[in-house]
């Protein structure tokens, strides 16, 4: 295991996927919590960059575990690969059956790959008698429904192909870190972090946009009240579908925007106004 100096985190542990893969995950405790919040992070990156969100979710009273999806951070798997969307939604099934608690309302949190992945988990949950006892929310910063650019014509086509015969080979995802945030310094570390990469596999990249569709198409079956977050300026996803889900979505979900914020609105310059507008929502959904 890796030590724990990321602050925010007091517990890490794996737990095996329903193929044998072992997934990683930190958790942040507090004594008698009002919530939990269970959480997923973006495509390339890792559950310890968010330790310091995990610390003001403490703050306000709530717990909180991440995961480490499949080929990212110190869970195994091939760097940026899942052999199908749907097997990472089936971990993030493992995952809050693990680290939910009952007697407590539970959140769960994903951004970009990870807000694409909460949405569609919301969507199945909607559909699902469990619906109403297993999850409070959800909450989707900067969800990968669409991306904000046209990927390269090659690339597509390289991944139609060979997603036939060689679902896991991976090219550079091709994100500038510029993009991801305007903090220099944060921009720094993920430069840094070896655990961090950029790499993606045919058969992610052309599940991800597949799902991302088909949630935009079935919006309005979300049932599970839905926190929507992004920022205007992002360059890797687009903000535009996300208000698109929300208004689709109709009362059940809450759409907001924040001008200027880049791509990781938890790793933003004004990310103690990110983090307000997350447990806010969570205290009015706690207070119905």
């Amino acid at each position: 295991m890796t030590n724990l100096s990321a602050q925010g985190f007091s517990k890490e542990g794996f737990f095996k996927a329903s193929d044998g893969i072992k997934l990683h995950y930190f958790s942040k405790q507090v004594e008698q919590p009002k919530y939990q919040i269970i959480g997923v992070h973006g495509l390339g990156e890792h559950s310890g960059r968010y330790a310091w969100f995990a610390d003001q979710i403490a703050a306000d009273g709530g717990t909180c575990s991440f995961l480490d999806l499949r080929g990212h951070g110190l869970s195994e798997g091939s760097r940026g690969h899942s052999p199908s969307y749907a097997q990472l939604i089936d971990d993030l099934r493992k995952f809050v059956a693990l680290e939910i608690q009952d007697q407590i309302p539970s959140f769960f949190f994903g951004h970009s790959l990870g807000g694409g992945l909460a949405l569609s988990y919301a969507l199945e949950l909607s559909s699902s008698s469990q619906s109403q006892n297993l999850l409070s929310g959800f909450i989707a910063a900067s969800p990968l429904l669409r991306l904000s650019f046209e990927p390269p014509a090659w690339k597509l086509f390289l991944a139609r192909i060979l997603v036939q015969v060689w679902p896991g080979f991976r090219l550079d995802r091709g994100i500038d870190v510029v993009n991801l945030t305007r903090d220099e310094d944060i921009r720094a570390i993920y430069l840094a972090d070896p655990l961090n990469h950029e790499l993606v596999s045919a058969a992610l990249t052309l599940g991800f946009l597949r799902s991302g569709e088909a949630a935009l198409e079935h919006a309005s079956d979300l049932q599970v009240p839905t926190l929507i977050l992004h920022g205007e300026a992002d360059q890797v996803t687009d903000w535009q579908a996300s208000q698109e889900f929300a208004l689709e979505a109709g009362d059940v979900a809450e759409f907001q925007s924040f001008a200027g914020c880049r791509h990781e609105l938890v790793n933003e310059l004004n990310r103690e106004e990110v983090v307000d507008s997350i447990t806010k929502w969570i205290q009015k959904e706690i207070s119905t």
